[in-house]
């Protein structure tokens, strides 16, 4: 019998700790570029959470399965200052790097390897 396996890009948190629970022991990837804001809603303090899996795309997008906590926080701190003096105030370009960061073309490149500009 085939596995099946379930691999997201920017996805939101869709379901509370029962939900997660039954995604343990299955083939789930589940890819965040650096800032992205869908991923960080709904709030874990209402209940949600995210499945196992993570691979963390930095700020330069490079993919990372084994980045800890600190070390995404730290990313992200950087990417948004670097972000808000290099490219926020660019006409075109969005004002955060939060809403930028979801784009499908980060994901894409990042993932094949590819991103030229971050």
């Amino acid at each position: 019998q085939p596995t099946a396996r379930l691999v997201n890009f920017g996805s939101p948190r869709v379901g509370d700790r029962s939900f997660v629970s039954a995604f343990n022991g299955r083939h789930v990837t589940r890819y965040v570029d650096c800032c992205d804001l869908v991923t960080e809603l709904p709030p874990q303090a209402i209940g949600y959470a995210h499945v196992q899996g993570l691979k963390y795309i930095d700020r330069n997008g490079v993919v990372s399965a084994a980045a800890s906590d600190l070390t995404i926080q730290e990313d992200r701190a950087a990417a948004r200052l670097a972000y808000l003096t290099t490219k926020s105030w660019r006409t075109g370009n969005l004002a955060v790097r939060d809403l930028s960061d979801h784009s499908p073309i980060n994901y894409v490149s990042a993932v094949l390897g590819v991103r030229t500009d971050s």
